[in-house]
């Protein structure tokens, strides 16, 4: 079983929060800090932090062990869900493949249509994935996605969160993703977010999401990057409220309109 934390108020209606790729789930410490009235949980993913015995294989294990994580938690009924970057990847498929167990979705930072050059990025992600295991790059990766902390790239121990071999995997998986043929059956509502500084390819699937899943809506954060719960976690954290509450979502955020 996957290894989480849990911060805030025991509410009936918990946010699962899904971090990014090489992290874990201290990486949504500030978030979390700024939703104390809201039932914040914090998984580690396979071959991740504290879950590095359950061996990553593929963004759609990660999906199905997320899935019966929250199954054993016996939740009182479907979950909230949060991701980032690879976190969104596995929240898309959990919704995919386990849609009753998700109530609302935001997912930033992904895209769906396969990256441009793939061979390229595989390359470049073979070569890259032993250097994260040395902390001055792992530190130096975390502040250019905008953590303010970089010491959260790494664990109490100052280890890195994730082996080689993991990283490795889910670089390949993350550059091959193309969900386009689950996006019409997906009937979650959902909120797409992206930086406005983000990668041209992930911009460029906020137009696709928001028409292809009956109900997505896709906003920009303007002038944030990849990492912008790191660069703006007030404004994140605000976000998550209004979005998981119904109600009007931060007027700083601009809608992808048709």
């Amino acid at each position: 079983m996957l290894f989480a934390t849990r911060t805030g108020t025991d509410a009936e209606k918990p946010v699962v929060f899904i971090h990014a790729g090489g992290f874990s789930g201290t990486m949504w410490r500030d978030v979390a800090a700024l939703l104390p009235n809201t039932d914040c949980v914090l998984p580690d993913l396979p071959g991740h932090g504290n879950s590095r015995h359950v061996r990553f294989q593929s963004l759609e294990q990660c999906a199905d062990e997320l899935a019966d994580f929250i199954k054993q938690r016996h939740f009182s009924g479907p979950v909230d869900i949060v991701g980032l970057s690879f976190g969104s990847y596995v929240g898309l498929l959990l919704m995919a493949r386990h849609p009753q167990l998700v109530r609302t979705a935001m997912l930033s930072g992904f895209h769906v249509t396969g990256m441009p050059n793939p061979r390229l990025m595989k390359l470049i992600g073979y070569i890259t994935a032993p250097l994260m295991q040395l902390n001055w790059m792992r530190r130096r990766n975390a502040l250019a996605m905008g953590l303010k902390d970089a010491s959260l790239a790494s664990d109490e121990h100052g280890n890195p969160h994730a082996d080689v071999a993991t990283v490795r995997r889910l670089l390949n998986d993350a550059v091959d993703f193309d969900a386009r043929q689950l996006l019409s059956a997906i009937a979650v509502p959902t909120l797409v977010i992206a930086g406005g500084k983000e990668h041209k390819t992930i911009l460029g699937s906020l137009s696709l999401l928001r028409d292809q899943m009956p109900n997505c809506v896709s906003c920009i954060a303007p002038g944030l990057g990849h990492a912008w719960c790191a660069e703006n976690p007030e404004l994140f954290a605000r976000t998550v409220r209004s979005w998981t509450s119904d109600e009007p979502l931060p007027d700083r955020l601009e809608v992808v309109r048709s």
